[in-house]
């Protein structure tokens, strides 16, 4: 038996299995409400909802492998393990300030940061800046965005929230305490 992130398989697969069961409930209830209070239109819709339903199960894979794998995030701690303590943490979004997502690690004396679990040397740090990263019918998102030479991560880009004015002052504070 296979194990993935500490779960069996076969456990997964009864836990998916006794949702769908929760699910197909509440589909029918929610069917019957929608036929008796909808009439033939909502009976309609409710055809029209199956089909596009059974075309997009059918279109799944079998083997019910997910479609993204979670990226395992460190933490701040795990971080300041391999690293030593920080000399300074720069909080970038304070949802997720315990990830390295959310925060930058500062060492002044040895002259690196560690952002998004990526070790940055001052030197190696072209620029650091933000922009709005706004998608169509989305609150905007504005992204601090650390340019490097490092090969594998040219660069990297850290969530900060929807206020502009918070993502310009970790932007000046990053550059306050790198200093290149």
């Amino acid at each position: 038996m296979s194990v993935r992130g500490g779960k069996s398989l076969k456990g997964e697969k009864v836990r998916r299995r006794n949702e769908m069961k929760k699910s197909n409930i509440l589909s029918a209830v929610a069917s019957v409400l929608i036929v008796v209070w909808g009439g033939i239109s909502g009976l309609a819709s409710l055809v029209v909802g199956w089909f596009l339903d059974l075309l997009a199960k059918k279109t799944n894979d079998e083997d019910e492998t997910p479609y993204f794998e979670k990226r395992q995030s460190e933490t701040i701690e795990q971080m300041a393990r391999m690293y030593g303590d920080p000399d300074d943490i720069i909080i970038v979004n304070a949802t997720r300030a315990n990830e390295t997502d959310g925060a930058v690690l500062v060492y002044q004396k040895e002259r690196f940061l560690v952002a998004a679990g990526v070790k940055v040397h001052f030197s190696d740090i072209v620029e650091i800046t933000f922009h709005n990263d706004q998608h169509v019918y989305a609150m905007p998102d504005y992204v601090v965005v650390i340019t490097t030479h490092l090969k594998d991560h040219e660069t990297i880009c850290l969530s900060a929230g929807q206020d502009v004015e918070w993502a310009g002052n970790v932007v000046a504070e990053i550059k306050e305490k790198v200093k290149w």
